[in-house]
């Protein structure tokens, strides 16, 4: 009897006990668990839970739960304290896999989150929870439906200066059986987007290959997708045909990260790719403004390392207008002649817009391109570059170009890594058809002949005027067997006699045997070191500068007739202004006594003699008409240099040392 009494009594307690547990079960206030929520939170994820607000379930096959005034610490290296907060998250939860560990969610809603992902310096995201070991037996998967209502994402990281913002106004993802469709809009990188996608099935939840189809646009750019995402177990986890268009492939470097510069529309379709830690972009063919652009390109994405660009770039035809951005110029159409732009304006020689060297830096390239034909209003042939930047540094080695007729070769290195790149580099122009050159490039002027030239130069800046405000180094050109026929000549016309004003009158023009000149560069200003022009009749000899920062020009021109007239008279040419729009006009003041002998340039014949090479030297029976000029120099600059040693000897009764001398 008692035994049944306390059986009884055990019964009633059990279910008294039972009952209360259901009755405080059943309840959706879980207020009291978010201590529990909170520690499984720090055990875990080593990571701060917080929900400030209510927090409700309701229990059930399918559990719901409803939590306000969540915040997610974030990690302890991380500038922010959290790197979740959310006024209310709603999750529809499935109990029996929750109580085996594994988490499947049936619908997620999210309502005024904000998310902060960041890296630290090497690499890693504050997303990564636990060691890796830890991280894949979570058995975490999609969540059949999920909706974000303002929702913002913002990505601080190294490899992105521009930084990521993204604000997504709503975006809902929804399965109904093997198919997945996503649908949002916002504000991303400070333009407006709109996103629709389709996937047959959910990625990688089954084996092989999941069908997808991507519609995206962002602000100007639109692209489109059509391909496959896969399970893992290939080398490619996804590969599309891809077309994308938009107004500036600049943009493309604010959505992605990936340096591009300032351009006019493009449009570009081919075969985007992903695997083996690369991005592939292969057989693409596109247009770039009025030019044509199709090749291959690879971005390495290693871990915790910058990316590393590898392309092979070609075009068949390429308007130098369309790649202006490439060194700060705003990609604009060429119109008519207009005058001459202040110094530093966009319009002027030397704009002074800086370049964006953050593109410079958050990755490093290799390079090739070439292009079978430059079209527009360009002096240019055709172009071929090999290019490789390496952590910071971009070198040129070697960029040729076909002009005119003649080629330049240019080995330059830019040194990107601080705000101030340095620039240092040599140019070789050879056989340019200078009468090409001057049609090609709108003058009017007529003038002809083979034209060559030599530079090594270094400067610093972080913009063309810049650059060429602080150009040191040495300029030399060379002009062989030409003709120039302007008011310059004309000029010049009116103390040579008859023969080359007889020519003028004829509207002939004047013929050039030799135009040669070497000029010293020191902090933007070009000095005349030797200047000669150099015809049957006459020679004439220069000094003076070009100030590449104030882009004017200075030159004064003195002419010496060959063959002695009495009474004539010589009176110097003045070139000055702006560099676009040069004047040329005689000197004012009294006119000089001619005298019987040119001054002697033995000075320059040293640097001369280098740059001949640059043009047609002839044969060894018959040199060309600069190594003749040359050879005619040579005993006037020694007569020259021999009088000038016996005027210092009988100065100073010293003996001069003749290599001192210059001429007068």
């Amino acid at each position: 009897m008692k035994i049944r009494k306390r059986t009884a009594v055990a019964t009633a307690v059990a279910a008294a006990f039972f009952f209360l547990a259901v009755l405080f079960l059943s309840r959706d206030d879980w207020n009291w668990a978010r201590p529990i929520a909170r520690w499984s939170a720090k055990r875990i994820l080593d990571r701060e839970l917080t929900i400030d607000g209510d927090l409700r379930v309701h229990l059930g096959r399918r559990t719901g739960i409803v939590a306000h005034g969540l915040r997610f610490g974030n990690a302890s290296w991380a500038a922010t304290p959290e790197m979740l907060t959310a006024e209310r998250v709603t999750a529809t939860v499935r109990l029996f896999p929750l109580l085996r560990g594994k988490i499947r969610l049936d619908r997620l809603d999210v309502e005024s989150a904000r998310l902060a992902l960041e890296r630290d310096s090497s690499g890693t995201g504050n997303w990564s929870f636990g060691s890796p070991e830890d991280s894949g037996g979570s058995g975490f998967q999609i969540p059949e439906e999920i909706s974000l209502r303002d929702f913002s994402l913002a990505l601080a990281d190294r490899e992105r200066p521009r930084g990521f913002a993204l604000q997504v106004d709503d975006l809902t993802s929804k399965a109904r059986g093997p198919a997945r469709t996503l649908a949002g809009h916002g504000v991303y990188q400070d333009e407006p987007f709109a996103l629709r996608a389709a996937f047959y099935g959910l990625p990688g939840a089954a084996p092989g290959r999941t069908p997808a189809i991507v519609k995206a646009r962002v602000g100007a750019t639109e692209a489109s997708a059509l391909g496959w995402l896969g399970d893992g177990s290939e080398s490619r986890l996804f590969s599309v045909a891809l077309e994308v268009h938009g107004k500036s492939l600049d943009d493309v470097w604010r959505m992605s990260g990936f340096p591009l510069p300032h351009s006019p529309p493009f449009a570009i379709a081919g075969r985007l790719s992903y695997g083996g830690d690369a991005v592939h972009l292969e057989r693409f063919a596109g247009t770039l403004g009025h030019s044509d652009i199709d090749g291959s390109l690879t971005v390495h994405l290693p871990d915790k390392r910058r990316m590393a660009i590898d392309a092979d770039l070609h075009s068949r035809a390429i308007d130098l207008d369309d790649i202006e951005g490439f060194w700060g110029r705003p990609p604009v159409e060429e119109s008519g002649k207009q005058p001459a732009a202040p110094p530093g304006s966009p319009q002027s020689i030397f704009p002074d817009l800086r370049f964006d060297l953050a593109k410079l830096r958050v990755a490093d390239a290799r390079i090739q391109f070439a292009a079978d034909k430059v079209q527009g209003k360009s002096v240019l042939d055709h172009v071929h570059l090999n290019a490789v930047l390496d952590d910071g540094v971009l070198r040129l080695k070697p960029l040729s170009i076909g002009m005119s007729s003649g080629e330049m070769q240019t080995n330059a290195e830019i040194d990107a890594r601080s705000d101030e790149p340095q620039l240092r580099g040599d140019v070789v122009l050879s056989r340019v058809r200078l009468d090409e050159l001057l049609a090609r490039s709108g003058v009017s002027e007529s003038a002809g002949g083979t034209f060559g030239g030599r530079a090594e130069i270094t400067s610093h800046g972080a913009s063309l005027r810049v650059l060429a405000s602080h150009l040191d180094g040495e300029v030399g050109t060379v002009l062989q067997n030409g003709w120039i026929s302007d008011p310059l000549l004309e000029l010049v016309a009116l103390h040579l006699g008859g023969y080359i004003g007889a020519k003028l009158g004829k509207n002939e023009p004047g013929p050039i045997r030799c135009l040669v000149g070497v000029f010293d560069a020191r902090q933007g200003v070009m000095t005349a070191r030797d200047l000669l022009l150099d015809t049957s009749h006459v020679r004439i000899e220069g000094e003076g500068k070009i100030d590449l920062a104030k882009e004017t020009v200075d030159l004064e021109l003195v002419q010496h007739s060959k063959h002695l007239t009495i009474g004539a008279l010589k009176t110097p040419i003045e070139i000055s202004g702006p560099l676009a729009t040069r004047t040329a006009r005689l000197k004012a003041g009294p006119l000089i006594a001619r005298g019987g002998v040119a001054v002697a340039l033995g000075a320059a014949i040293n640097p001369f003699a280098a740059l001949l090479a640059l043009v047609d030297l002839g044969r060894a029976d018959k040199p060309g008409a600069c190594a003749e000029a040359l050879a005619e120099y040579r005993p006037i600059a020694a007569e020259v240099t021999a009088a000038r040693s016996a005027a210092a000897k009988a100065a100073t009764g010293k003996s001069a040392d003749p290599r001192s001398a210059t001429p007068p």
